[in-house]
């Protein structure tokens, strides 16, 4: 156990061990499944908090966008806290501030109040999303990354899937003095205070890489054994010795003077945003609301519920298998231009009314999203940024990705439906060469060796 953490000294060195990472997959699956279930329960929710509480369209636009308000602060956070007290206490934060604001949403039935509460959801779901990328990529053996960052994805749409069944469920319900969408917000409280009560054992290992940040390698070496081969922990901490393990200040990480790590920096910020101008997140806030309009609510939450098991599917095929197997590029562009076909069909069909044909069409762009930009969007970035600027970089990316879909979510009430997902549509297409051009194949290749990646700007020298 990590001494600034907890009172339960780390074990012994040892290649046998396997409750450390059995308790590293449990933390960090559970938190990305909360923060799925907060994500996708809104979309059924709103739709009982209109009738229940008379929401007008900018109420309905603040409430659903107050999470990636909360999440682009939480993001920028997240990166200081994980830095300045470690990964873990960072998941502690987050997750306490999870559990509170989902039991006091439950409580709530005045405007101001509700929207204060998912601000600070919106807090934690963006810190947690960001520190739990980090630390996968950092507790992870280098042939087995891809694989255990992207099951962050996985277990986001694990949570997805049960936040649309669970409001499918209690859908038009009330129990005790709540209403169905007080209830569908008290249920979310589970999955943080189960994390928080493990992490607070004081069990679980921090992230190697931290310690060799605060000068505390041989805690790093016993970390690194848990969880790898003893030639490769040798190797991981040589690199990191040879590397520059100091923590770099914002402005250093937004301003550096280091050509490389500007490239890092954009090419991280590049996939991120793409993937939040595709528009998942307005998909999965208002598709039942879209759906609504060429079918009955009921069948529009019922297909919502059949979606988001397609696309967890999709998910661990992609993280499975596809993460794996193909160049992470080759995901990446595919993915964009498969959510790009797919949105201009939803426009098609919902121009002539026809529910089956949305619905598909929406199926095939959660597909399309989950085997290549879902997976890789918590990966690319801690995979391209060198150790010195990984946390507060890979923050930085998604507090973006988070303001690009706050500005989606906020917006989208206000403009027509067809022409809401035809603007995504274009963004999606127009992705492909960015990708293309600026992100760099991160497959196979050693956290301490990502500036090998990108090539020295040459400095002009102007002739006197």
């Amino acid at each position: 156990m990590v001494a600034e953490y907890g009172s339960v000294e780390l074990p012994a060195a040892s290649e046998d061990l396997w409750w450390p990472v059995v308790l590293i997959r449990f933390v960090t699956c559970v938190t990305a499944l909360a923060d799925g279930y907060e994500l996708s329960i809104i979309g059924v929710a709103i739709v009982s908090m209109v009738e229940d509480l008379g929401l007008q369209n900018w109420q309905v636009s603040l409430i659903v966008s107050a999470v990636a308000v909360g999440g682009l602060v939480g993001a920028f956070g997240a990166g200081h806290l994980a830095d300045a007290v470690g990964r873990l206490w960072t998941l502690v934060l987050v997750n306490g501030l999870l559990l509170l604001a989902s039991v006091f949403l439950a409580f709530s039935r005045d405007f101001w109040w509700i929207l204060w509460a998912r601000l600070v959801l919106g807090l934690a779901v963006g810190g947690g999303l960001a520190t739990v990328s980090v630390y996968l990529a950092e507790v992870s053996p280098k042939h087995a990354r891809g694989f255990a960052v992207s099951t962050e994805e996985v277990f986001i749409n694990v949570g997805l899937v049960m936040g649309f069944l669970t409001g499918w469920l209690l859908f038009g319900r009330s129990w005790q003095g709540f209403t169905d969408w007080q209830l569908m917000f008290l249920v979310g409280a589970i999955f943080p205070f189960v994390v928080v009560v493990v992490l607070l054992t004081g069990i679980v290992p921090e992230s190697p890489r931290y310690y060799m940040i605060t000068d505390r390698e041989e805690d790093a070496r016993r970390v690194l054994l848990m969880v790898c081969s003893r030639e490769e922990t040798e190797e991981a901490l040589e690199q990191m010795r040879s590397a520059p393990m100091v923590v770099l200040q914002w402005s250093e990480v937004i301003a550096s003077g280091d050509s490389k790590r500007r490239q890092m920096l954009v090419a991280a910020v590049v996939v991120t945003c793409c993937a939040a101008l595709a528009g998942v997140m307005v998909v999965t806030a208002y598709g039942i609301t879209m759906l609504s309009n060429v079918m009955s609510k009921r069948d529009a939450v019922s297909t919502f519920v059949f979606l988001s098991v397609a696309k967890l599917i999709a998910t661990l095929i992609g993280c499975l298998l596809f993460t794996s197997m193909f160049q992470r590029r080759h995901l990446l562009l595919g993915s964009h231009s498969g959510m790009s076909l797919a949105l201009a069909m939803f426009v098609f069909f919902y121009v002539q009314g026809n529910g089956v044909g949305c619905a598909v069409a929406l199926g095939l762009f959660y597909i399309a999203f989950a085997l290549g930009a879902g997976p890789l969007l918590f990966l690319y970035s801690p995979e391209v940024l060198d150790n010195a600027m990984r946390s507060k970089g890979s923050t930085l990316a998604f507090g973006l990705n988070r303001g690009l879909i706050m500005l989606q979510l906020l917006l989208f009430p206000f403009i027509a439906i067809q022409v809401a997902i035809s603007i995504c549509a274009a963004c999606c297409a127009c992705s492909v060469p960015v990708i293309y051009g600026i992100a760099p194949e991160t497959k196979d290749v050693a956290l301490e060796a990502t500036a090998s990646l990108f090539v020295e700007e040459k400095k002009e020298v102007v002739a006197a």
